[in-house]
């Protein structure tokens, strides 16, 4: 049987968005397709002709967060510009997708999904940071960081720029021109400590 022309790709669209907000808000054990096919407009049936399932629709949210992140850092990265400002830009290209979907942030970095969960049994809610490492292998290249690893000079970037964002979006305020400037001194002095680190013996 043919798939209903009403269940196009906006209709899906907009069943990922609201399936990221309750998520985000309540965890995925608050998803309720009833509930979010009322909040979208659209049938249970709906759901079930789009994503098969529970499991499918939330995989399907994962999904969307992975891409969308993943494009977002890979656009950030310019290998004609010097690699500490690619650093940096790849930082601020991280905030600024978790600032301009909070939701996604949630559902990739807030606990709300995890590799176990029942409703998502075949989804990583962990993206790709091949574009960090790429960055960092630069750094390490140019001489500009003195990491150990390049892993564990990526993992100090990640913590430092989750964490900021974190708490950023934590408080449900609106951007704030300041912050970013905090958050790009800290992106900088962190780079400054690993550029001034000796080799271990």
């Amino acid at each position: 049987m043919a798939r209903p022309s009403s269940y196009d790709e906006q209709l899906r669209i907009r069943l990922v968005a609201v399936t990221a907000d309750t998520i985000a808000r309540s965890g995925t054990d608050a998803v309720s397709l009833r509930r979010l096919a009322a909040a979208a407009g659209t049938s249970t049936n709906a759901i079930y002709a789009l994503f098969g399932s529970k499991p499918g629709l939330v995989a399907a949210v994962v999904d969307e967060g992975r891409r969308s992140f993943g494009a977002a850092q890979a656009a950030a990265l310019d290998p004609s510009r010097d690699s500490r400002e690619d650093a940096i830009a790849l930082g601020h290209a991280y905030r600024d997708w978790a600032l301009d979907h909070p939701d996604l942030y949630t559902v990739m970095f807030g606990g709300r999904t995890v590799l176990n969960d029942r409703t998502a049994p075949d989804a990583d809610p962990v993206p790709s940071i091949a574009p960090l490492v790429s960055a960092v292998e630069r750094l390490v290249a140019d001489g500009v960081v003195r990491g150990d690893t390049v892993l564990e000079v990526a993992w100090t970037i990640w913590s430092v720029a989750h964490g900021m964002v974190s708490l950023e979006i934590a408080e449900g305020v609106p951007r704030r021109a300041g912050r970013r400037d905090v958050y790009d001194r800290a992106l900088r002095v962190m780079l400054d400590g690993w550029s001034a680190q000796p080799a271990r013996a």
